[in-house]
């Protein structure tokens, strides 16, 4: 493909403009999306239309390991199958699973094996990811009929599944859900969320019925501690980061690659308003300026992030906005300014 048809493809394939330098990783999904890889040509191009160095654009792309960077255009789409290795993946049969694969792969070009870390999908094992499509429990033949009915796509959540109640799967189903409600479970949708009580602390911080002082103290007295390891107190980091001067930023960490560890994407699958409506009041309470929303690539039930997030901030937003704007929405980061 010549270079001007190129840059015109380019043009209907990104979302946004290609004179912000920080869209850089946003448009390449774009193209990685649409061709499964990255050509190269299509990398350079995208370089001079952003006025950026070929180098810049190549270390970016480089980086990530969900980008593929390829020689040429391919014919069809190129399908990687990613098969995790990790300790629960690998207890479950991955191995076997993957060398069956590799063998197969030997007579069939349209898709391309590669072993990668853990997914997020541990009560799963073993999980395959078929280009954006997770498979549970998954086997060999699993995988070929994916690939030949090109079910390359996360199942969409389903919108006559919106009301959920966490607190029965725990007290009634010991906290499991059935196989087949992993990949697109039941989830609690804004009705259902407001009917019990859902947006009501953040309409009572946002009119000063609730006081962000008497808050911040009974977070702190609630003894509530982050779960990075540090396991350093809640309220007190929000005093912490209140008493210094704006402006103030929140980065909301959606990535959890530790073997066994899946509680952040269960619980946006399923209770998503409860997160948003966290996050608004943090914002509120602390004065934060801007929201970074981080999202892991692996958790394709969450994106795209345009539909999602866009959808659901803007619906929290509604229940007594006083000013919120998304300037910024792709499948790795979505930045708010609140």
């Amino acid at each position: 493909m010549i270079e001007h048809n190129v840059k015109r493809h380019i043009r209907q394939l990104v979302d946004g403009d290609l004179s912000h330098r920080d869209l850089l990783i946003e448009h390449l999904h774009c193209i990685n999306d649409y061709f499964g890889c990255l050509p190269k040509n299509y990398m350079a191009s995208l370089a001079d239309l952003m006025g950026l160095a070929h180098v810049e654009v190549y270390e970016v792309a480089s980086f990530y390991h969900h980008f593929a960077i390829v020689e040429k255009v391919p014919d069809h789409l190129r399908v990687t199958i990613r098969v995790c290795d990790s300790s629960s993946c690998c207890m479950a049969g991955s191995a076997d699973l993957l060398s069956a694969l590799q063998q197969l792969s030997l007579y069939d070009q349209r898709f391309v094996i590669e072993p990668v870390p853990c997914v997020g999908r541990c009560e799963q094992a073993p999980v395959a990811v078929v280009h954006q499509n997770p498979i549970p429990h998954v086997t060999a033949e699993a995988i070929l009929e994916a690939v030949e009915a090109e079910q390359f796509s996360h199942p969409e959540a389903l919108p006559n599944r919106t009301v959920f109640s966490p607190v029965e799967v725990v007290e009634s189903q010991g906290g499991l859900a059935p196989v087949e409600l992993t990949t697109h479970p039941d989830w609690v949708g804004l009705d259902h969320y407001q009917a019990r009580g859902g947006y009501a602390l953040l309409a009572g911080v946002r009119d000063g019925s609730i006081s962000t002082e008497g808050l911040m103290t009974n977070l702190a007295n609630s003894s509530l501690r982050g779960l990075g390891g540090a396991g350093f107190p809640v309220g007190k980091k929000w005093q912490i980061v209140s008493s210094f001067p704006g402006p103030r930023y929140l980065a909301v960490n959606l990535d959890e690659g530790e073997p066994g560890t899946f509680k952040d994407r269960t619980y946006l699958e399923r209770d998503p308003h409860r997160f948003l409506e966290g996050m608004l009041i943090a914002q509120r309470v602390v004065g934060i300026d801007r929201c970074y929303i981080y999202l892991r690539d692996e958790y394709h039930e969450e994106q795209p992030a345009d539909d999602f997030f866009r959808h659901h901030i803007r619906a929290a937003s509604s229940k007594g906005d006083d000013g919120h704007r998304i300037v910024r929405a792709r499948a790795d980061f979505l930045k708010c300014q609140l």
